[in-house]
């Protein structure tokens, strides 16, 4: 399926994209890098230190071989050899940051359909990559999340269907999505941990932008995803994160990282909603400073816990676009949106979501599905 635009334009602030792929993962790469080539003229950047990119590309064929395929298809577009040490083609990067976001998980009797349900906004500087490192516009240059993609991956040779939100990173990269499986993903930017000393280059394993494609790609449930991310090496390349990820049968967790620990938040069954603070160590809502937090985070989580347990009964899903709706980024006064507001359903492994086109301007949400 050619690439179809759901939503904005070439006028608007976003215009967002539709991929469904087809294929073995080695075609599904090439098609990955086809098009990052013909719409955002990415090509494979020059190599690191050679120990470096031959240390990464085995730990994607040992631990994530979906991905090593999905190089091979790179390597096939542009004429390299996938082992070649001097190129790098387990990214295609046409920007890269991290969001500030909010996320609610949702148990079965806390919806009206009776399925596990994750809501989210994605929030995020509206400016340019220049702008937001605090620099001025260059002329013809895009906003940083100005192109987003909703993605349909169906390999052939084994692994489940994806459907997921991406932006800043097309071969591997995710912010939010679901599996065939019913295994549902979100990010979010962690802005109380500091000293994290990103790599600001590839390393070998899984950085904050694939983490959340290897667990869709590789998991069927939260008990395999726990176990996954366990066994599985991870940096911060840019800014430090953590997910919240929940499964068809209603289980969450929340995963973070400290900087000599891995941390496990469990959902307990119960509504688990994650903004930008860490929640290890942290029973409840009571042990978070006074004050609103780093990007008012703290506020934040306090007033999206009480919107959803406000409410006289199970949700409907306008009932959980409505309860999100208020952290909505809005204020004239910073230069954050919410860029998209997604609701996913864990049983009909589907989407619905909204994005900004402009000040005061919001597409209709569109419904995207896993058949």
């Amino acid at each position: 399926m050619p690439l179809q635009i759901v939503a904005g334009g070439p006028d608007d602030y976003m215009e967002v994209g539709h991929l469904v792929l087809n294929g073995t993962n080695r075609e599904i790469g090439a098609a990955l890098a086809a098009l990052a080539l013909e719409r955002h003229g990415v090509v494979p950047a020059r190599g690191g230190d050679p120990l470096v990119t031959r240390a990464r590309r085995r730990w994607y064929q040992s631990e994530w071989p979906a991905h090593y395929e999905r190089m091979r298809g790179v390597a096939d577009v542009h004429g390299r050899d996938v082992g070649d040490d001097d190129v790098e083609l387990g990214l295609l990067a046409y920007l890269g940051a991290a969001p500030a976001c909010s996320v609610a998980w949702l148990p079965a009797p806390a919806v009206a359909s009776g399925h596990p349900t994750l809501s989210r906004n994605f929030d995020f500087p509206t400016g340019t990559l220049t702008e937001i490192l605090g620099g001025e516009a260059q002329p013809g240059e895009l906003p940083m999340t100005g192109r987003p993609y909703v993605m349909e991956t169906r390999p052939t040779d084994g692994g489940p269907a994806c459907l997921f939100v991406c932006a800043y990173e097309l071969l591997g990269g995710c912010i939010d999505g679901v599996n065939s499986e019913g295994l549902v993903v979100a990010l979010l930017a962690d802005d109380e941990s500091s000293g994290t000393d990103p790599t600001l280059a590839p390393a070998v394993g899984l950085n904050e932008i694939q983490l959340l494609r290897f667990v869709l790609e590789t998991c069927a449930s939260t008990a395999e995803a726990r176990e996954a991310l366990l066994s599985a090496k991870q940096h911060w390349m840019f800014l430090p994160c953590h997910f919240l990820i929940g499964d068809a049968g209603g289980d969450s967790f929340v995963w973070e990282r400290t900087a000599n620990r891995e941390h496990i938040v469990e959902g307990a069954g119960g509504v688990q909603v994650v903004t930008n603070h860490l929640l290890n160590g942290r029973r409840s809502l009571d042990d978070l400073p006074a004050e609103d937090g780093p990007s008012s985070t703290y506020l934040r989580a306090r007033r999206l816990t009480a919107g959803f347990d406000g409410a006289s009964g199970p949700l409907s899903v306008d009932g959980v676009k409505a309860a999100h709706a208020c952290v909505h980024r809005e204020d004239p006064a910073s230069p954050t949106r919410t860029l998209w507001q997604g609701v996913y359903d864990a049983v009909d492994r589907s989407l619905e979501v909204s994005f900004y086109l402009g000040e005061g301007r919001r597409s209709p949400y569109h419904r995207f599905w896993l058949h």
